[in-house]
């Protein structure tokens, strides 16, 4: 079974989003990118290949980069853990094996 959660986990304390960033999950726009991205990465982590708590990260920042929001080539499926150590966040794992995603 693949889980793909948006939730927090217990390890992991996470700042509120912000109400601009739910409403923007919730649009069927975004939707449709993460469902793309997720389904052409197989449901696998593209760092680590876990098929668990799978997010999906812009490459490159959206702020500046607006137009870039829903290309899928700007996507990229990451566990959360892998997704955690891009953004610098506390995480279990030790190596990321692709330093050239921001």
């Amino acid at each position: 079974m693949i889980q793909i959660s948006s939730t927090v986990s217990n390890k992991t304390k996470r700042p509120k989003k912000t109400r601009r960033a739910e409403g923007f999950r919730k649009d069927s726009k975004y939707l449709a990118f993460r469902d793309a991205v997720l389904k052409r990465d197989k449901y696998h982590c593209r760092k680590c290949n876990s098929n668990k708590k799978l997010t999906v990260h812009h490459i490159k920042y959206l702020k500046g980069n607006e137009g870039l929001a829903y290309e899928t080539k700007n996507g990229i499926t990451l566990c959360r853990e892998c997704h955690d150590l891009r953004h610098n966040k506390k995480s279990t794992k030790s190596t990321i094996k692709n330093p050239l995603l921001h």
